[in-house]
């Protein structure tokens, strides 16, 4: 899936000449967009609606089968912590609790909003 997106905005670099992107996501789609960063040096600022940024840690809060095969965006957040960010969450989210996203956010060196 990741390859897919990453040749994605190769041909949308070369055909429309950008030197930049911004990555919205929502929920999974947050995790693709925080891995696709994590990969590339063309994205600017990086946006996620109740993004899931640690599948090990959602999938034990909710007792649910490890994602296996599948990468984690946890582990890739230093590499993303320069870009510009704005995560968001729902205050009473029950899915993606707030304590679950300061989780994230604690471990990152340089804060995002």
């Amino acid at each position: 899936v990741l390859k897919s997106y990453e040749e994605a905005l190769y041909y949308l670099k070369n055909k429309y000449e950008n030197k930049s992107f911004t990555l919205i996501g929502y929920s999974g789609g947050g995790a693709i967009a925080a891995l696709l960063a994590s990969k590339t040096n063309d994205i600017k600022m990086l946006i996620t609606v109740a993004g899931n940024l640690d599948t090990d840690k959602w999938t034990s809060l909710h007792k649910i089968t490890k994602l296996d095969g599948s990468l984690n965006p946890y582990f890739y957040v230093k590499k993303i912590e320069n870009i510009k960010q704005y995560n968001l969450i729902e205050k009473d989210d029950e899915i993606f609790l707030r304590k679950f996203f300061y989780h994230i956010y604690q471990n990152l060196v340089k804060k995002i909003k």
